[in-house]
This record gives structure tokens, C-alpha cells and sequence, in this order.
């Protein structure tokens, strides 16, 4: 169980409460709240700082996922926002495109890296093709810092899962990579075709819709024996906990505040049991009788987290 952060002092917070490393921390924060692009020293302190806080278990820093949602103020980027900006130039097709704001964060958590147990993790990734072009710039940089004498590290190099594209061809993502961290926020909205910040249409975007776990045993099938984590907020869902567990994805990265609840969860569920469910789940038709599924096998064993969590478990 590893922990999702947005700030460089809650790595500590998250190791201190059993956390075995920051599984996701979220760069484009350091977009946010400065509405401008930070040089790569500024970079580099504040990656330092995490893996300070971490230290010695790992920290994953995603590259910066701008654009859609994630919009800075001031002009920072150069996003274009289309009628369909979930769509358009965000995250990994962003950083491409501005390769001057990429390499200054490579370099700066590559540089990082000899300082702690670094790793990399690229958002949005939706072909091979474009993976292969980051990493060579990957490459890139960790040539030219080696040039000028600079300590850096090669660290490992990861990519999200959070499109159906990336889901249905995760074995030859995996082919290239040194890990896979599935991003259920976006996988879920991409694959219902519901954009979750429009309150019209947000509550479709279900987690346990059967069409989403579909891709997810695909993804967990298809990982082989890749590191496989599960980032998104469907591994901190109460109820579908245990169906992402059932799957077969045994690393979740969660938030600071469902550290306790999730922890508590996987020590009362057993594996064998839940391998079970998830295959019952596979065959429900719709995401109200997979919870329906859930609550009748489980609610003698997680009825009362339940209850702390504002969830019937009737």
C-alpha cells in the first residue's frame, strides 16, 4: 500500500502511517500554485524534499498532467481548450509537444534520483509510439546531465493506464516499461464517455461499471510481470475494494486520509474469496448488481468500515 500526495511534506505523513512509499505524487501542483512553470532547481529541491520525506521507500513523480482539468492561471502552458479539453492537449501529448518544460523536469527528478529511490511516470499514455519518443528524451537528458558532470540516476520508468487504448495494448506498453500504474479516474471517464466534472453526467462515471472491470482484467492479465499499481480513487472505494482486489492488483496507492480505512479492508478480506466475487462480478450487467454482489458476500466482514464510511451496507 503506497500513498497519492500533492504536497512534500505529506510523503512523511504517508510513510508514518504504514504507507510503503508515495505511489503517486503529482508534479503539476507545483504548476497550480504557482501559475508559472518552475525552472529545473526549483524542481529539483521540491523532488528532494519528497524523497527526504520518503526515505528509504520509493517515490513515483508523475510528469506534469496539465491541460483538461488541470488548467494554471497566468498562462503557464500553452494548452489549447477545445469544446472537448479531456480531449485534447493534456498530460503526456502536452509535454511532448512543449519539450522545454519535459526536460527540465526529467533532469530535475533524474538528478533527484541519486538521492533517494526515484522513479518516473509518464500520464496519458495512449500508443507505443509516443512512449518510445519519452523515453528517448528520457534518455536524452540522462546523457547530457552525465555530460556535465552532474549526479543523477537512471531511474526506473513507469507509464499510466488510463485510457482504453493503453488498457487493450498494455502487454506491448508493458514490453517497454519498467512499471504500469492504472489511473481509474480517467480510465473510467474515458472508457463511459462521461466527463466526471460535469455535474450532469458526473455520477455516471461508476467505477464498477461492468465494461470498466472488463478492461481492468485485461490490464491485470496483460502486465504479466510488470509491477502493476492502481492509483486512481477506485482502489480507495469502499465497495470496490474488494473487487479491484479480486482482480488481482495487489499494490494500491491511495490518499493520505484512506490510508487507515484501506489498510483495515485488506487485513479482514481474503484472496481466495475474493478472486470469486470478481469473476461474479465480470458477469453482472450493470454496476448496481456488482455493489448488490458485494454488499451480500461482504457485509458481515467490512459491514461496520462501511458504516464509518457513510455506506449502507444493506
Amino acid at each position: 500500500m503506497l500513498a497519492n500526495i500533492e504536497l512534500p511534506s505529506e510523503a512523511a505523513a504517508a510513510c508514518a502511517q504504514g504507507a510503503a512509499g508515495v505511489g503517486l505524487y503529482r508534479t503539476e501542483f507545483l504548476f497550480l500554485e504557482r501559475g508559472a512553470a518552475p525552472d529545473e532547481d526549483a524542481q529539483l529541491e521540491v523532488y528532494r524534499e519528497v524523497l527526504r520525506g520518503a526515505a528509504p521507500s520509493p517515490v513515483v513523480f508523475r510528469t506534469f498532467d496539465l491541460g483538461g482539468d488541470k488548467v494554471p492561471s497566468g498562462g503557464a502552458h500553452r494548452a489549447a481548450v477545445g469544446q472537448n479539453p479531456a480531449l485534447g492537449l493534456r498530460a503526456l501529448r502536452l509535454a511532448l509537444r512543449r519539450p522545454d518544460l519535459f526536460r527540465a523536469q526529467v533532469r530535475a527528478i533524474l538528478r533527484a534520483g541519486a538521492e533517494g529511490d526515484a522513479r518516473l511516470l509518464l500520464p496519458l499514455v495512449t500508443n507505443v509510439e509516443e512512449l518510445r519518443l519519452a523515453r528517448s528524451i528520457v534518455e536524452s537528458c540522462a546523457r547530457e546531465l552525465e555530460a556535465e558532470g552532474r549526479a543523477h540516476a537512471r531511474v526506473p520508468l513507469g507509464a499510466m493506464v488510463e485510457v482504453p487504448a493503453a488498457a487493450l495494448l498494455v502487454d506491448r506498453l508493458a514490453a517497454e516499461v519498467d512499471f504500469l500504474s492504472v489511473g481509474t479516474n480517467d480510465l473510467v471517464q474515458y472508457t463511459l464517455a462521461v466527463d466526471r466534472c460535469d455535474p450532469d453526467v458526473a455520477s455516471l462515471a461508476d467505477p464498477l461499471d461492468p465494461a470498466v472491470l472488463a478492461l481492468l482484467r485485461i490490464v491485470a492479465a496483460g502486465a504479466g510481470e510488470r509491477e502493476i499499481t492502481m492509483c486512481g480513487d477506485m482502489a480507495a472505494d469502499p465497495l470496490a475494494l474488494p473487487v479491484v482486489l479480486g482482480i488481482g492488483f495487489r499494490r494500491l496507492s491511495v490518499p493520505l486520509a484512506s490510508l487507515p480505512f484501506v489498510a483495515e479492508g485488506v487485513r479482514r478480506l481474503d484472496g481466495a474469496s475474493l478472486a470469486a466475487l470478481a469473476a461474479d462480478a465480470a458477469r453482472a450487467s450493470s454496476a448496481a448488481e456488482v455493489r448488490a454482489l458485494v454488499r451480500e458476500r461482504l457485509s458481515g466482514v467490512l459491514g461496520s468500515l462501511w458504516t464509518e464510511q457513510g455506506i449502507d451496507g444493506r
